[in-house]
């Protein structure tokens, strides 16, 4: 990874020499490298690697699949097998996710061209998108083996 690819706060999967890799949080960045939450040494822009969002990232994170069918009078009827819609909802902000299966990458509504795939992606489209809280408090567990 580079280190224009981070921001403090994203989560990241750190190299670890013989122990079974964990996933962490980026706490300062350097020009020569990385120091994570929790770790005892900084880690080289090499050594991180990204997280892919899955199904059970977004359902911790209180982000649930809508229903097919349950996309709104909106969505063709064409797009229903092409796309799954998922549901982010704030006090003062309701908004969607799209997984795109035949592309296999994830857009965030109202961010065109904005396309992800990793978790630290969609901790930045969510802070573009006004939703910093939910991208700060994005949670997998600490230590988390793969």
């Amino acid at each position: 990874m580079k280190a224009n690819e981070l921001m403090i706060g994203d989560w990241v999967e750190p190299d670890q020499c013989m122990v079974p890799t964990m996933y962490t949080r980026v706490a300062m960045i350097m020009p020569d490298g990385v120091h994570m939450e929790e770790a005892e040494r900084q880690f080289d822009f090499e050594e991180l690697h990204p997280i892919y969002v899955t199904k059970e990232i977004l359902e911790a994170n209180g982000i649930t699949l809508l229903e097919v069918g349950d996309n709104g009078p909106a969505t063709p009827k064409k797009h229903l097998n092409r796309y799954e819609k998922w549901f982010i909802h704030t006090t003062w902000k309701d908004t969607f996710l799209w997984y795109d299966r035949m592309a296999d990458h994830w857009h965030l509504q109202d961010m065109s061209g904005a396309c992800f795939l990793y978790v630290h992606e969609l901790q930045h489209a969510l802070r573009l998108a006004g939703l910093a809280d939910i991208a700060d408090n994005f949670k997998i567990k600490k230590g988390e083996e793969k």
